[in-house]
């Protein structure tokens, strides 16, 4: 009894772990995003376009780690990973100490976005995993969402530390030293995949992802909304400190650092929202919302009304946690039996290939049409995506209903 105790306090000491680890992550990917344009002025070589490739190349590494990282961690265990996630970020905060171009600014974006695919790959599988059954929602919530409270963590501290010293250094040290910390203590958190039920590691190659056979049909929905959320995500991760500067006039970081954490931390707030409502009803209110606010930010940001912009853009936040969480709520329920790494590397993997694209886009229209109209152009693909999402919604729905009918039928 007392080493059934114990594996259970190591378990949600894990579980403590492994979700600072994962906000770490992404406080780590994101403290450098609100100093775009001050890299910008000191770096004339550095354009708006090559501003947007920033996040391109941050969904590259995102990307190809969650091809492989998924398996990866089902033949070598999660922790080794996690750990790897920890140290893949402190190189690129290493490298962001000493830009002095275009390359090595979206060389330091690459290395934190595979970074952040490790953490949306195995170490979302290491909480998932080390979570009990009361706490089961809370993990999809935090895997769902709280990538966005690392980034407004990370925007929010060098805005503020801008306020009083203009030398950011300090603060990306520090972020380094607490990477060090988390992978130091990830190495007695529990492992959740014993030796004897890994993989091949050459089947990591092989077959790099999967979707389990049940969660197919609904898998659709959930991407849609991923990659709708997320791709209006994406245009503030990499405009946040462009808008703040060029449409409102303020070179502040700490305002560039208010509208990236107003279009991320809400979200958080999503999850808890969103288990109160029925299954599937819950994503068709989130797309709702999201189809809301985002006419909202275009009306407002075209009349430069910074505080209904400011509240619109925390609606936004609110609903991408909605539709998120709604999204893995539909995906679990569809298979509760499948693997917690297989189902999220692979939404995952489907809503950063879908980022990419989007982002490739803006990156090649920015310099043409500016912020509002890029803003414009991302906001026709969302707002088709929301019907699209609530359409596919309603008729999975109904095919739920009708094969639930007839089993009641035949067991009559």
């Amino acid at each position: 009894m007392e080493n059934a105790i114990r594996a259970t306090n190591n378990s949600r000491a894990g579980f403590a772990v492994a979700t600072i680890t994962f906000v770490v992550a992404f406080v780590s990917s994101n403290v450098p995003v609100p100093l775009y344009a001050t890299i910008q002025a000191a770096n004339p070589s550095i354009t708006d376009a090559h501003v947007s490739l920033t996040m391109f190349t941050y969904l590259l590494g995102v990307t190809v780690m969650l091809l492989f990282s998924g398996r990866l961690s089902d033949a070598i265990g999660r922790k080794a990973p996690t750990v790897a996630c920890m140290l893949f970020g402190a190189i690129g905060c290493a490298m962001f100490l000493r830009i002095d171009g275009a390359a090595s600014l979206l060389t330091a974006r690459l290395m934190q976005g595979i970074a952040c695919g490790l953490a949306m790959g195995p170490v979302s599988a290491l909480i998932i995993d080390l979570a009990d059954e009361r706490h089961e929602a809370l993990a999809r919530t935090i895997v769902g969402t709280f990538a966005m409270l690392g980034v407004s963590i990370g925007s929010v501290s060098i805005g503020l530390w801008n306020l009083v010293v203009t030398d950011y250094a300090p603060v990306l040290i520090a972020v380094i030293v607490l990477q060090v910390i988390c992978a130091a203590a990830v190495l007695v958190v529990p492992e959740t995949v014993p030796k004897d039920e890994r993989i091949p590691l050459a089947s990591v190659v092989r077959a790099p992802i999967s979707i389990p056979k049940n969660v197919r049909s609904v898998f659709p929905v959930a991407a849609i909304a991923y990659v709708s959320a997320w791709g209006m995500g994406t245009y503030y991760q990499a405009f946040s400190s462009l808008v703040a500067a060029d449409t409102f006039g303020n070179m502040s970081t700490l305002l560039a650092a208010i509208v990236l954490s107003l279009a991320m931390c809400p979200s958080c707030l999503g999850g808890p929202l969103e288990a109160r409502l029925p299954k599937g009803v819950s994503l068709r209110v989130g797309m709702w919302l999201f189809l809301a606010s985002t006419i909202a930010m275009c009306v407002f940001m075209s009349t430069t009304m910074l505080v209904p912009f400011l509240a619109s853009v925390g609606v936004f936040s609110l609903s991408m946690g909605i539709s998120l969480s709604g999204s893995l709520r539909i995906l679990f329920a569809a298979d509760p039996h499948a693997g917690s790494a297989s189902i999220i590397s692979s939404i995952n993997l489907a809503a950063y290939v879908g980022c990419s694209v989007l982002n490739a886009g803006m990156s090649a229209i920015v310099n043409d049409i500016g912020l509002f109209g890029t803003l414009l152009a991302v906001s026709a693909l969302c707002v088709a995506s929301v019907f699209m999402c609530v359409f596919l919604s309603k008729r999975m729905e109904k095919r739920e209903q009708q094969v639930a009918a007839s089993v009641s039928g035949h067991a009559a």
